[in-house]
């Protein structure tokens, strides 16, 4: 199952609609865009699946085809694995696989499941996000996990919550976002008014 992707992959990735044809159905909004870190791959999740398209354009592929929800595709830092979320095994769980395709392989088995943030710089960690407290008291905590062996564990950044993490590019530093309102709250002051940490 091949698609073809008009030459704006990124620009219509960003925009909620890609303009190819997946037989005769043009392919609309994706989700979780991401870009190889040498420019030339685009990744994204669509319809349960993570396909990748070149960045100029031309045919979209499925890396993945599984009656589970696949998503959160990310690139490794060499561009030669993505990782991205599953539910694959009853619970949205961590995989990696190479980004020319291949068995995905399974990284984590908490079951309470993960979302990626993105991978270290090294390439040797994954830095994800997870509910391991109760929802009301904020119970979202950063965790890092092995990009390379299986059933490792996990690593707690800090023990308080947080969202919209990012690492600094010597791995040393997260940035992150606490607080906030929801998105229709647009330019609100208060409070609960978004930190950056």
């Amino acid at each position: 199952m091949i698609s073809r992707v008009a030459p704006i992959a990124l620009l219509a990735c960003l925009s909620g609609q890609l303009p190819a044809v997946e037989g005769s159905h043009p392919i609309k909004l994706v989700n979780s865009p991401a870009v190889s870190p040498d420019g030339k791959l685009v990744a994204f999740s669509w319809r349960g699946d993570i396909w990748t398209v070149p960045i100029e354009g031309g045919e979209a592929t499925p890396l993945t085809a599984h009656e589970s929800s696949d998503s959160q595709p990310a690139f490794s830092p060499d561009g030669k694995q993505i990782a991205f979320v599953s539910s694959r095994s009853g619970s949205r769980q961590v995989y990696v696989m190479p980004v020319t395709g291949g068995e995905p392989k399974q990284l984590t088995f908490h079951t309470e499941g993960y979302s990626i943030e993105e991978w270290y710089p090294d390439g040797t960690q994954i830095l994800t996000s997870a509910s391991r407290d109760h929802y009301w008291r904020h119970g979202d905590r950063f965790l890092t996990i092995s990009a390379t062996e299986p059933q490792s564990g996990e690593s707690v950044l800090f023990d308080a919550y947080g969202d919209s993490a990012t690492i600094s590019p010597d791995g040393k530093s997260v940035l992150f976002m606490r607080e906030g309102t929801r998105w229709w709250r647009k330019n609100y002051e208060g409070a609960q008014a978004g930190q950056i940490r």
